[in-house]
């Protein structure tokens, strides 16, 4: 359907809301033919079809044949007004001939308004255009927005299911790790407790090895030397009869410092720990009774620089540790004396003659304060005492 245009304005008319001039065929929109929306919706159709512009209603003669459009009243002037006011005589406006020329300016100014009217009708139209264009506008960005919007939702709801998902599958492995930690610590728990086990098992197996051997400290080394032919001959000076059958063998052992000038220590094994217990009591008999002449290199024939000669129990690695260990803390806490007996470590108090083991259990720092166990007499006749020192005694101590 072709557009229209407007006979006043010389607009192009895209709506339906124009007037037909019924004499001339012009069309003209409501605003040129100055009407109203509200006035133009509630005309009918016949009176649509009647309806003629204001050119061709001034062609038609009206009263006394005048032609003018519109007819202007002139104003009485003063005088005449005071002569109406007097006389009573009721004044006609006179005709001039500007009518004539009133009426071609209106049709002039009808046919072709001035900047003014132009912009009035323009902005009218803008106006008019905006009501209708701009729901539709805004309808179109509304929903321009919202699918933006709506997407960024369906995106975030897609990232938020993701991340639900994720962390579902983390918190179900965390779970199961947590689980697989409890097991391992407790199984840890366990193979910490049979470790232990293990160790003491070990340590007392390895102590039991070694219970028919003796060391001997400070015994000066010989190419040529005969280690059981020394060794029978410190039996026959402390007065030990042995046979050569009673040695089953010895050997010295590497320094645990290889710095030290010391000798190496000679290990040797019995045939039985009777026939070492028998010697290290006739030992410890001969440097009692010879106190300023202890056992050393002269009194077996070596010559040189007489050095003193120490015998012991051969001890495992780590009771010699604590072995060590227990002779600082003895010495700290003035026990004078420290020795060995069946592979067990005891401390002899001068004090109250208190004689305490050394529990395998009791690490260095820890050695020995409180965990006592009593032998013998008390060297004191005070009851009070006895019964004090007797609250001292643990049930991890050994009993001799």
């Amino acid at each position: 359907m072709s557009s229209k245009n407007c006979s006043g304005c010389h607009a192009s008319i895209t709506n339906g809301e124009y007037l037909q001039c019924r004499d001339c065929n012009q069309n003209y929109d409501i605003l040129c033919a100055n009407f109203s929306l509200k006035r133009f919706s509630s005309m009918t159709k016949e009176n649509k079809l009647k309806w003629t512009c204001d050119a061709c209603r001034n062609k038609h003669p009206k009263r006394n044949n005048q032609e003018t459009p519109v007819r202007f009243n002139q104003l009485p002037t003063a005088s005449e007004k005071e002569t109406l006011d007097d006389s009573y005589v009721t004044l006609r406006p006179k005709r001039t001939h500007t009518l004539t020329h009133s009426s071609t300016e209106n049709n002039s100014n009808i046919m072709h308004p001035d900047g003014n009217e132009l912009s009035e009708i323009i902005g009218r139209q803008l106006k008019q255009s905006l009501r209708e264009e701009m729901p539709e506008l805004l309808k179109k960005m509304l929903l321009s927005e919202l699918k933006t919007l709506s997407d960024q939702i369906a995106e975030l709801t897609s990232s938020v299911e993701f991340l639900n998902k994720k962390y579902d599958d983390v918190h179900g492995l965390l779970k199961s790790r947590e689980e697989e930690n409890k097991k391992l610590r407790d199984c840890n728990e366990k193979l910490q407790t049979t470790v232990s086990n293990l160790s003491k098992r070990v340590s007392t197996l390895e102590q039991h090895g070694r219970e028919n051997n003796i060391e001997i400290h400070g015994l000066p080394e010989h190419r040529t030397e005969n280690i059981a032919l020394t060794v029978m001959q410190i039996g026959k000076v402390v007065s030990q009869t042995m046979e050569d059958g009673d040695i089953m063998s010895c050997f010295r052992v590497a320094k645990a410092n290889n710095d030290s000038t010391r000798p190496r220590t000679v290990v040797v094994k019995f045939r039985s720990n009777r026939c070492r217990d028998a010697l290290l009591a006739a030992v410890s008999n001969y440097n009692k009774k010879n106190k300023l002449d202890k056992l050393n290199t002269n009194l077996i024939g070596m010559g040189g620089t007489k050095q003193q000669l120490y015998i012991s129990e051969h001890l495992s690695p780590e009771k010699k540790s604590l072995h060590a260990a227990t002779r600082i803390k003895a010495k700290e806490l003035s026990y004078r004396f420290t020795w060995i007996r069946n592979g067990k470590i005891y401390v002899w108090s001068t004090v109250l003659a208190i004689l305490f083991t050394v529990p395998l259990a009791l690490l260095p720092d820890e050695l020995p304060t409180s965990r006592l166990f009593f032998y013998g007499a008390m060297a004191t006749s005070s009851l009070a005492t006895f019964l004090a020192c007797c609250l001292l005694i643990f049930s991890e101590s050994r009993v001799i």
